[in-house]
């Protein structure tokens, strides 16, 4: 065994679940490494990787964060998976408000942000469900919570969607006539690929959708269970797929807030909807099921007010609510879930106490269990909201549960539930032998400095066992400081440090031929002179104002206008190096006037974020909020940054890497105005800096008579390629000069000269 170093996170790591981690090493490097070349040309080359020094580097360890910005809540689903090895994951952002979906490299220990929403709000309900299809892509569906009649989706282009532009354009589906909530996809391959997402919909209940084409188009709403009228009442669903011919669905009377709440069972397979015994209970084209009037699945947890001391059964007035349901390994379903009672604490402003059950088909019944307690409720508003258990769809045997009970697993008392001191959400991993009847219990977590919530064991696919969640400052659902992370079966690099601030470069967007900003297609994009636009949904120039030269609007001659989406190229970039990227666009410093403007990385006609000055995040429906240009750091600088009470802004597209030609494509927008002066674009150009990284790397070398080729990565593009020459005897010295014009990119050619004694390289940084 070996100690825990004290730099590590706080987390246990079961004997025979994760593999061991490596204790604390300190490393230090040569600054140089030699290589000699043909002895007769009396010349040795000295190629030297700078390795910066540190005091220790960190031991690898099965831990990593994958977000420092994220929650979800549980009823969007798969919201994690693995495909070709990597584990894509959904979240909402809090900083920003959209729903994002990012995918992480166990090899690396790199997160890399895939897309965020066309939308936003603040609000954990909106992280997307995944999708990995038959033909290899993915498929992202996501809804903001009940503001839209619609969803959204993308759908990866590729097979390994692992950057932005492998995915395709934000696509919204017809307003369904009812608000949208929730979304939960599944496949089932013997409906020749049939896609189902199930969310909450018509009358406030759950709804589905259909698409026969690989998501590319849907059907239209087809109410599914039937509950209350009026929206008024909500039954909550889990649902859980063996992707072949079989849905499970694990559901409630609605929510347990308002409805005396029993559990139920149902599984959908050939156009028909049973019980858990195989009763029928109605065919897929008689829908919807109609609840109110006793068309149900199999009881798994009866509401019940009696008093009786066995909570096996039932907790006295305990509402239920669903948290996950999977297969054993005879394909029988398993299902975890919760009961809420009120006010059984006997003081303090959280009274209500939850419990964390187990259930299991045997082949005659459902067979239940209480296993722990979850503590008390994360706020008052929202008194059913545990911290959350999960299920290994893989290994049903395997649990986790968040709490923060003193005493999770005294199964004697549910009326005297003290909690721990801080009151702080830790989590456990439970395994069974005997079917739920009893588990063993392992802390995963202990003395942590913020909640750990949610725990979700990612759909495998050809992955790795692993488990993750979130944890910081959970208030309610719409405000939070959270980080996601997780734990994993292998060892997690820790990743270098993050890139430092690049200077930026200003680009003027120019149009004609020979301009750099087209339309959006490519073709030629063409625009009234100054001041005779008026109503014609185009881009007016502007002459008067321009940082060097030029400047589009559109809108603000209160006239309805909606100018087409355009394209500016940014080129000369190093290929397959990362670059930071702004779109520079003015705003009065008046909070009258609202001026905005929409720009992404792929052509999204109306859909891309909308940037705004910060006066105008509200107003605009939560833009996002852009920067001052003249608080940045340029090398190529606008011409001006304030012209008669008008400021130009940045708003930060993020990174994106310069295609195989040198070339970032930017799309712009205006958000369409309506006889509304104060509302117009004004679009100038963009602003890009290489990230450089600041971590060592190794550079290459390759010797073909007199010339000499050296190369290092792309992400290091923007170093110092420093020589020195000394005489043999000297050998390395302090004579470091440049090499003229490489550190603008990652591969030289040059000449051997056999008259000098020795030759050294290195990179340098920064």
């Amino acid at each position: 065994m070996f100690s825990k170093p004290a730099f590590w996170p706080a987390f246990f790591y079961p004997s025979g679940i994760w593999k061991s981690v490596r204790p604390d090493v300190s490393l230090k490097f040569d600054m140089r490494s030699l290589f000699k070349t043909d002895p007769r040309a009396a010349c040795f080359i000295a190629i030297a990787s700078l390795l910066m020094f540190s005091p220790a580097s960190r031991a690898q360890t099965n831990f990593a964060t994958l977000t420092t910005d994220g929650a979800w809540t549980w009823y969007n689903d798969p919201r994690a998976l693995f495909h070709d090895g990597k584990l894509y994951y959904g979240y909402v952002r809090a900083g920003n408000s959209k729903t994002a979906l990012s995918v992480f490299n166990l090899a690396t220990g790199y997160s890399s942000n895939l897309f965020d929403s066309g939308f936003t709000q603040l609000d954990d309900h909106n992280n997307p469900g995944l999708l990995s299809k038959s033909d290899g892509k993915l498929l992202a569906i996501y809804a903001r919570h009940i503001s839209d009649q619609y969803f959204s989706y993308r759908t990866s282009i590729s097979t390994t969607p692992t950057n932005p532009a492998g995915w395709n354009a934000e696509i919204n589906i017809p307003n369904s006539g009812a608000g949208m909530t929730y979304a939960n996809p599944f496949q089932l391959s013997a409906e020749s690929g049939k896609i189902y997402n199930f969310c909450r919909n018509q009358n406030f209940n759950p709804t589905i959708f259909t698409s026969t084409n690989g998501g590319t188009n849907w059907s239209a709403p087809q109410h599914f269970i039937s509950a209350g009228s009026g929206g008024t009442v909500r039954p909550y669903m889990k649902y859980a797929s063996d992707y072949a011919g079989r849905i499970d669905f694990l559901y409630t009377d609605g929510h347990p807030r308002d409805i005396a709440n029993s559990l139920y069972h149902l599984y959908y397979t050939g156009g028909a909807f049973y019980k858990t015994d195989g009763t029928l209970v109605k065919n897929y084209a008689s829908l919807p099921i109609l609840h109110d009037s006793g068309e149900r699945g199999s009881v798994i947890y009866q509401f019940n007010n009696a008093a009786q001391s066995d909570p096996n059964e039932w907790i006295p007035t305990g509402r239920a609510w669903n948290w996950e349901t999977a297969y054993q390994s005879n394909g029988a379903p398993v299902s975890v879930f919760t009961v809420q009672r009120d006010s059984i604490a006997p003081s303090g402003s959280l009274t209500d106490r939850i419990y964390y059950y187990y259930a299991r088909w045997t082949g005659t019944n459902w067979q239940k269990r209480f296993i722990a307690h979850a503590g008390r409720p994360l706020y008052n508003a929202e008194d059913d909201y545990a911290g959350g258990i999960c299920i290994d769809p893989v290994e049903p045997n395997v649990i986790y549960i968040s709490s923060n009970a003193k005493d999770p697993f005294n199964l004697t008392d549910t009326t005297n539930v003290t909690l721990r001191a801080s009151e702080r959400y830790e989590l456990w991993r439970g395994v069974t032998a005997d079917g739920g009847l009893t588990f063993s219990w392992t802390q995963i977590t202990t003395n942590s400095a913020s909640d750990n919530l949610r725990p979700y064991i990612p759909r495998r696919n050809g992955g790795e066992r692993c488990v993750i969640w979130f944890r910081g400052n959970y208030s309610t659902y719409t405000s939070y400081s959270c980080s996601i992370v997780g734990l994993f079966t292998t060892a997690i690099p820790v990743p270098p440090p993050a890139p430092a601030t690049p200077q930026l470069i200003y680009l003027d967007a120019t149009s004609g031929i020979g301009g750099n900003t087209t339309l959006a297609n490519g073709s030629l994009f063409s625009h009234p002179t100054n001041g005779t636009t008026g109503a014609d949904n185009n881009w007016e120039l502007r002459t008067a104002l321009a940082s060097h030269s030029t400047t589009y609007e559109s809108g603000g001659e209160n006239v309805t206008e909606n100018a087409p989406e355009i394209r500016t190229t940014i080129s000369g970039l190093v290929p397959g190096a990362t670059y930071t990227v702004f779109v520079n666009f003015w705003d009065p410093a008046s909070a009258v006037e609202d001026w905005s403007i929409r720009a992404g990385f792929t052509a999204n006609p109306g859909a891309n974020t909308l940037f705004s000055a910060a006066d105008a995040t509200v107003e605009l429906g939560g833009a996002t909020a852009a920067v001052l240009a003249s608080s940045q750091t340029f090398s190529t600088a606008p011409t001006i940054f304030l012209e008669s009470a008008r400021n130009l802004h940045a708003g930060h597209l993020g990174t994106t890497t310069a295609n195989g030609s040198g070339q970032i494509h930017v799309f712009l927008d205006d958000l369409p105005t309506s006889l509304n002066v104060n509302r117009r674009t004004w679009y100038d150009g963009v602003s890009y800096g290489l990230v450089t990284a600041s971590y060592a790397t190794n550079m290459t070398f390759n010797q073909s008579g007199n010339q000499l080729s050296l190369s290092w990565p792309a992400t290091h593009v923007g170093w110092r390629l420093e020589t020195q020459i000394n005489p043999n005897t000297t050998g390395l010295g302090t004579n470091w000069s440049n090499v003229t014009g490489a550190n603008l990119t990652n591969l030289v050619s040059l000449p051997i000269n056999t008259s000098n004694s020795s030759i050294f390289y290195r990179l340098a940084y920064p």
